[in-house]
């Protein structure tokens, strides 16, 4: 497939995107305007590697940029070996230009390889959203889990006939669960595939250098999806296993140590909780 036409595609999927998990990720507009315009101009947009370039040194190895090193020149006008700018700013250690800390949002290297290298960053950043999203959630479903379990003593505590209440929450608890585990597989799903293409579009003298850097970066990926799908399985298991025993009227006492939890989207809970209080006075 073309370069054009597949970076055309993979703008115009991206945009679809979700707009709550797009405050931390590079603004698709504005990257699709630009692309638009590197690739009107890309034939004749060639960095002209003049004398000056052999004397030049690059500011993050420090080695001449000679004329046969691929080299990168900024917006902000600095000059760079391709690989060194890609390494520098794609491991997400270094968010600005090296030398005037121009920020990451308006870094925007000329050429074929500083379009790889603008998808390169936007990638970490989606997948790094993808997984704080991820770790909140599942921080608020074991406050909410705890939350619930304290309610639910008290109902059995004061012999409150709230049942179905405390069953519809828990049937919202397995759908938030369910719409959590289709979450994490299609982010996994979309990182992998959009990795694999830009792997493919690299220069042949990049794609050397990088291949190990991806391998490792990919198989952290999926081993944070794995814990995280573990997780939310159990999750998934406990919540069954207490409608089931609660519905069977053989009440478990929440165990406080416990590291896994559920979350509750309904606010019943909330009047079972004032109805015990009520109770108790």
């Amino acid at each position: 497939m073309p370069v054009g036409k597949f970076l055309s595609e993979e703008l115009t999927r991206l945009e679809q995107c979700d707009v709550k998990f797009a405050d931390g990720m590079i603004r698709y507009s504005d990257l699709k305007a630009h692309l638009r315009q590197l690739l009107e101009n890309h034939t004749n947009d060639v960095i002209e590697r003049s004398e000056t370039y052999c004397e030049a040194e690059c500011p993050v190895c420090l080695d001449v940029l000679g004329k046969s090193t691929s080299v990168t020149m900024t917006s902000c006008g600095h000059s760079y070996h391709t690989i060194c700018l890609i390494s520098s700013l794609g491991d997400g250690l270094c968010t600005s230009c090296p030398l005037c800390r121009t920020s990451l949002s308006k870094l925007v290297p000329t050429g074929f390889d500083g379009v790889c290298f603008k998808l390169i960053c936007k990638i970490r950043i989606n997948v790094d959203t993808a997984q704080a999203c991820h770790r909140s959630v599942l921080e608020d479903i074991k406050r909410r889990k705890r939350e619930c379990e304290k309610d639910a003593e008290k109902l059995w505590s004061f012999q409150i006939g709230r049942k179905k209440g405390i069953l519809k929450t828990m049937s919202s608890l397995l759908r938030c669960i369910e719409a959590l585990e289709r979450f994490s597989k299609a982010t996994a799903t979309g990182i992998c595939k959009i990795s694999s293409k830009i792997a493919k579009t690299l220069d042949p003298e990049l794609g050397a250098r990088l291949k190990e850097e991806y391998v490792t970066r990919m198989l952290y990926y999926q081993d944070c999806a794995e814990d995280g799908n573990k997780t939310t399985a159990n999750l998934k298991a406990e919540i069954i296993e207490y409608m089931e025993n609660f519905s069977a009227g053989r009440h478990i006492r929440s165990n406080s140590s416990s590291s896994t939890g559920f979350r509750c989207l309904i606010p019943q809970i909330d009047d079972m909780q004032y109805v015990a209080e009520t109770e108790v006075n």
